[in-house]
């Protein structure tokens, strides 16, 4: 049992995190083949799902969860030359 004079010792690992900011952008979600803006309930359970995935702590760090629409022109480019061949398309 130690007492209040004993001595005691401890080492701190080197490379303590300070802060940390991440940052994340999503897709547009496909709703009846429509792109489609996340709610923004969904967006915060992203946020949240991220957050307790990388160990944010709220007091020292940051998160920002956001949702564009993606240009996907190339993959339609793709797609329809594929098939105007006949052939199936790589998939993405």
């Amino acid at each position: 049992m130690e007492s209040p004079s004993d001595p005691t010792h401890s080492i701190d690992q080197p490379g303590k995190v300070t802060k940390l900011s991440v940052a994340v952008v999503l897709d547009n979600k496909m709703l009846n083949g429509t792109p489609t803006a996340w709610t923004t309930q969904e967006l915060q359970e992203f946020q949240d799902l991220i957050g307790n995935a990388v160990g944010i702590d709220s007091a020292r760090d940051d998160i920002k969860v956001t949702s564009i629409p993606f240009d996907t022109s190339l993959k339609q480019h793709h797609l329809e030359g594929y098939s105007a061949f006949g052939s199936l398309p790589p998939i993405f």
